[in-house]
């Protein structure tokens, strides 16, 4: 396969990617008044592995990431230590 097809291709997915948590952050973030003040945290491997991304579109909205995880047992075996 040609590595710029795969290039394009890449950055196309990663386009949908971000436009989706963009609109995320819009629809389920942005509706609180003082959303901008507080840390928003992530549970899920949607989160977990598209992290970078998160962070891209987090960062271009004006929200602050706080903690990501991939499952909820990690918080839960770390909460009961």
């Amino acid at each position: 396969r040609d590595s710029s097809t795969s290039r394009g291709l890449g950055d196309v997915y990663k386009r949908q990617v971000l436009g989706s948590f963009k609109a995320f952050l819009k629809r389920n973030v942005m509706q609180y008044e003082n959303y901008h003040k507080s840390k928003v945290h992530f549970i899920g491997s949607v989160a977990f592995y598209y992290k970078t991304i998160l962070a891209e579109a987090a960062q271009e909205m004006g929200i602050q990431l706080g903690t990501i995880i991939k499952s909820p047992m990690e918080g839960l075996i770390e909460y009961h230590k």
